[in-house]
């Protein structure tokens, strides 16, 4: 049943990402198809390498991060499995949303016997921060091009978003949940001291301080210093992966930087929306390139030479983690007293 449910996910996806190339392309007369696969063949494949190369220190740094989060809990894990975790996680994830999640904690949990539980928790606080300087990157960005982007947010982001919280404030089974949530929540207060004599309850308690443990670890990280320059390093290659790769097309050497900056903020949104940012990638980016009066051929042919790059790069940096990682030996991640 799970196997048949993970199908029906990635056929969802994969049906949503050939939607949104449809809608795209039909609009597209059969010169301009041929001009965007004359684009991607004229690209200068230089600036393209070192646009991948740019995107694997974001992973780099990705990695590293998540060692100084581990650290406050008593784990220490090498660089390396660390980085393998992580892009065995993205590699599952192209495969079926929020598997690699899963796969990345188990990964941890096979080589380095760290809670499963714990590992997850610093994912979630992950997430949680790469959330917050999404969201401050977005308002810098809207700010700086007010003008320019505000009609195209309305429309893209704005409004969609307002439909929606419209349509759950008038759903009452939204109601129904806070309701249930409440009376769980009472019924905890009241049968506290009944539950903390079980034994299964014990365990549930266990696993959900663990949870907690990983996400407030950021706390008590050993180098804030060093975490936060990761986490500034992982958008700066995120940025500057995306605008390297303007200058494989000529028609888009001359955009500015703030173009770059436009095309970040809304290709996250992409990926957000759809798992692998597959077919609304290019879309999106064809669209915000518009914005800076790019051609549309090449914009959306840079658009999916974009998502190509951070795809490939996923799926070799990937499957090399999961062959060199089969061939290791899993340790111990957790520091003795006497290494503390």
């Amino acid at each position: 049943m799970k196997k048949i449910s993970n199908i029906v996910k990635l056929v969802i996806f994969l049906g949503i990402g050939i939607f949104f190339v449809w809608i795209f392309v039909r609009k597209l007369t059969p010169e301009q198809i041929d001009e965007i696969f004359q684009s991607v063949r004229n690209a200068d494949y230089r600036w393209l390498i070192l646009s991948f190369f740019i995107g694997i220190i974001s992973h780099v740094a990705r990695a590293y991060r998540s060692v100084l989060l581990l650290r406050p809990m008593g784990y220490k894990i090498g660089f390396r499995n660390s980085f393998f975790a992580v892009m065995v996680g993205y590699l599952a994830n192209l495969a079926v949303p929020r598997l690699g999640e899963v796969l990345r904690c188990s990964f941890l949990l096979k080589y380095n016997n760290i809670p499963f539980q714990k590992s997850f928790g610093t994912i979630i606080t992950e997430r949680a921060i790469d959330l917050v300087i999404f969201v401050i990157l977005m308002t810098a960005g809207l700010l700086l091009e007010f003008d320019r982007l505000y009609g195209y947010v309305n429309q893209m982001v704005i409004s969609p978003l307002q439909n929606k919280a419209e349509s759950a404030l008038g759903n009452i089974m939204i109601y129904v949940l806070i309701g249930v949530f409440v009376l769980i929540i009472m019924f905890f207060i009241i049968y506290w001291k009944k539950l903390n004599k079980l034994s299964f309850f014990k365990k549930f308690k266990s696993l959900a301080w663990g949870f907690v443990e990983g996400i407030t670890s950021v706390a008590r990280v050993e180098k804030p210093f060093l975490f936060i320059f990761l986490t500034i390093s992982i958008w700066l290659s995120y940025f500057f992966m995306t605008y390297v790769a303007f200058f494989a097309f000529a028609e888009l050497a001359h955009l500015p930087a703030l173009a770059a900056f436009s095309c970040l903020n809304f290709g996250t949104i992409a990926f957000m929306l759809v798992q692998g940012g597959i077919g609304i990638y290019p879309a999106i980016i064809a669209e915000t390139l518009s914005l800076y009066n790019a051609p549309v051929t090449v914009a959306y042919a840079a658009g999916w030479v974009g998502w190509s790059i951070q795809t490939l790069m996923i799926i070799i940096l990937g499957l090399a983690s999961v062959i060199i990682s089969s061939l290791t030996t899993p340790k111990n991640g957790k520091i003795s007293n006497d290494n503390k």
